[in-house]
């Protein structure tokens, strides 16, 4: 009864997945070709941290995919959150890390167009 996936695509390579995440990124990848290969409705949703996961080598297999799926919709780093950790008394993850600015949204949808991406925005 779902008609519409969001998928969260962080890291594209198995080193960097594992850096990023922890986890390995072989089982998220194997269901994203499952619902691909199904014809279900996808959204990709790509969170873009700069100078952490902004990397051309990602950027590439982002737009390999973006063939595939609905849209791809760009999620650029904010630190709009970052206040309710200190309110828990926790650590933002990423602490001390810049926000995605207007120039990082821009190189990153030029370098994806440059790897003929389809059907990307800002999200």
């Amino acid at each position: 009864h779902v008609d519409t996936f969001l998928f969260d695509l962080k890291a594209t390579g198995e080193a960097e997945h594992r850096r990023l995440t922890g986890v390995d990124p072989r089982t998220i990848l194997a269901s994203l070709r499952h619902l691909v290969d199904s014809g279900a409705d996808v959204i990709l949703r790509c969170p873009l941290v700069p100078g952490v996961n902004d990397t051309d080598s990602h950027l590439r297999q982002i737009a390999g995919y973006s063939h595939l799926v609905r849209q791809v919709d760009l999620m650029p780093y904010h630190t709009l959150g970052e206040c309710k950790y200190g309110e828990l008394g926790l650590t933002p993850p990423m602490q001390g890390r810049q926000a995605a600015t207007e120039q990082d949204e821009a190189r990153w949808l030029q370098r994806l167009a440059e790897f003929e991406a389809e059907r990307v925005g800002l999200g």
